[in-house]
């Protein structure tokens, strides 16, 4: 087992770490700044990986106008959705229609799944 690591890392010959084994999070050596603002930011970044693929990120809408030329007298009314663009909205989607319905699954574990199990 561990003499197998050793082999494969070439660290044959060298005297492995002594002391207790500490996480990088709580060791001295690591300055306090980043001890903190590490894992911030790698909660920032599954947060924005949830977000983008759970929330709604765009939407596209056709849409009438009518009015003037003069400021302020022009109005839009949205007519017709198009598409939206979520990843749960398109997995949805796929699973309603019968032909593509497996299509759903390929969608969901390679884009819903794999980003966080990897």
């Amino acid at each position: 087992g561990t003499q197998w690591y050793l082999d494969k890392l070439a660290l044959v010959g060298r005297k492995p770490a002594q002391g207790p084994r500490v996480a990088l999070a709580v060791s001295e050596a690591v300055p306090v700044g980043l001890r903190v603002t590490v894992p911030l930011l790698l909660g920032a970044c599954v947060f924005c990986l949830l977000g983008s693929n759970f929330l709604p990120m765009a939407e596209t809408f056709v849409s009438l106008e009518q009015g003037g030329s003069a400021p302020g007298t022009k109005t839009a009314t949205e007519v017709y959705q198009v598409v939206v663009y979520s990843l749960l909205y398109n997995i949805q989607l796929l699973y309603s229609h019968p032909s593509v319905w497996w299509l759903a699954y390929v969608v969901a574990i390679f884009s819903g799944v794999f980003p966080y199990v990897k």
